[in-house]
């Protein structure tokens, strides 16, 4: 008998299945899935909540771009609505504030002089104001917001 004749044929191993991942499979889903978790509770506990603010700071930007065809009184109307609005959108209990209340809500955050000009004196005829020291104290008042 031929030596050849005594070998037998090459068996191969079985065909590698899609299914059980290894288990580095797993831990990669696992962490995105932790990922996708995490970054929605982001989303929904922080970022969603705070739109208010970023559509404020939005407005509070178009207003300073728009002011140069304002008078100060309109400027000042203009940023006291914003203002008011802001607040209640995170407050909506100030909503009852008026007068020398909302004055003092205003002058816990932004310097009393300018709370006391978009409370008070705003509608006095001979009105006018620092524009720009206004629009420094509204930015920061609404960045303040909690």
């Amino acid at each position: 008998m031929n030596e050849l004749e005594k070998l037998h044929d090459i068996h191969l191993p079985q065909a590698v299945t899609f299914w059980p991942p290894a288990i580095g499979w797993w831990i990669l889903f696992s962490l995105a899935a932790l990922l996708l978790i995490a970054a929605y509770l982001f989303w929904r506990y922080h970022y969603q909540p705070m739109r208010y603010k970023r559509q404020a700071l939005k407005t509070l930007e178009h207003i300073q771009f728009q002011h140069p065809r304002m008078t100060d009184q309109q400027y000042a109307d203009t940023i006291a609505r914003l203002i008011r609005q802001t607040a209640l959108a995170r407050h909506p209990e100030l909503a009852s504030l008026q007068g020398s209340q909302w004055r003092d809500f205003l002058a816990e955050n932004i310097p009393q002089d300018i709370a006391d000009k978009l409370a008070i004196d705003r509608y006095r005829p001979a009105f006018s104001i620092d524009r720009e020291r206004l629009y420094l104290a509204t930015k920061q008042w609404i960045r303040g917001l909690t």
